[in-house]
């Protein structure tokens, strides 16, 4: 990264939005130079000559959209990209397939009526981008959607918050890659509870367990306070960002497995909780779009797994 600070490539069509976020990021200390750049062809022209620390990418373009764009960029000059458009509060399809191509993050966009919407969501933009920078771009693979899992109703189960052998995983940035990598590589046993810790909003983790739901053919949920815990029961993949909802569960027997995310997230996560080391898992930090994480359970003695060992134990 240069010492003037972290370089930005800004692509979109509107050339009002370009500017709103060019300003926002420009006034922020760790930015440095910011680059703009309407459609496709001029952002990958650019691309090439000022090669940006982090790239902020519409995906909703007129020609080569966004996630076209994306497949030319993780080819020709990979560079972590944050995915900007106004339809990832619904989870728009388009914008989680963007994971898969190797974007590391998405924001929402300001909606038309709202021009000051940036400027109060600036520091959460800011803080995206800082986070995208870190981004070890060459662990970003391509994702390819695995086989569908087997139709079998996971209401006929036993409860698996008390049952051994449950698994625990938590990520943050780069996490939703961990668990789409992880998904493609195994058929996961439908008549057990996989919870996914994720320290996203929670507008976008709700489309995400939708997405993933309806990408692997399991029964998927996004469980938050006040939930039924019957439909939590009836369900093979649980998503949530409340740490909170953990309190009355008996984490004794679990797996609990370290994903991409950032510096003291899981030793936070589990303050409280009765967690052995034995029972931690982290995975290969060369996998990892973020491996700080890891990279600290590793240094204290946590057992490494990678994909395909992590994908034999689950199912």
């Amino acid at each position: 990264m240069d010492k003037s600070g972290i370089n930005v490539l800004i692509v979109d069509d509107s050339r009002f939005i370009a500017q709103k976020i060019a300003k926002v990021l420009s006034e922020d200390q760790d930015i440095g130079m910011v680059k703009k750049a309407h459609n496709g062809e001029e952002a990958l022209d650019i691309l090439e000559k000022f090669r940006p620390n982090c790239i902020t990418l519409d995906v909703h373009m007129p020609g080569m959209n966004g996630l076209t764009v994306l497949k030319h960029i993780m080819i020709r000059c990979p560079t972590p990209t944050l995915m900007v458009s106004s339809y990832t509060s619904e989870g728009s399809w388009i914008t989680f397939d963007a994971l898969r191509y190797g974007a590391v993050d998405f924001y929402k966009k300001p909606s038309g009526d709202s021009p000051d919407a940036l400027d109060v969501d600036k520091k959460v933009l800011c803080d995206k981008v800082r986070r995208a920078a870190k981004v070890r771009v060459q662990a970003a693979r391509f994702i390819r959607l695995g086989q569908r899992c087997p139709e079998i109703d996971p209401c006929d189960r036993p409860d698996s918050s008390k049952k051994k052998g449950a698994f625990l995983f938590v990520g943050g940035t780069g996490g939703y890659a961990s668990v789409l990598q992880l998904l493609s590589r195994t058929t996961l046993d439908p008549q057990r509870e996989h919870y996914f810790f994720l320290d996203v909003p929670a507008s976008c983790l709700e489309g995400f367990s939708r997405y993933v739901g309806a990408s692997y053919g399991l029964k998927s949920f996004y469980y938050y306070n006040g939930t039924d815990v019957m439909r939590r029961r009836c369900s093979t993949l649980i998503f949530f960002n409340e740490i909170e909802l953990l309190k009355n569960i008996d984490l004794k027997e679990w797996t609990v497995v370290a994903l991409s995310g950032e510096g003291m997230l899981l030793d936070q996560f589990l303050a409280g909780f009765p967690i052995e080391k034995e029972q931690i898992l982290a995975l290969d930090p060369d996998v990892c779009l973020v491996p700080e994480m890891v990279e600290n359970l590793i240094s204290s003695g946590a057992n490494t797994v990678s994909y395909n060992e992590l994908a034999k134990l689950v199912r």
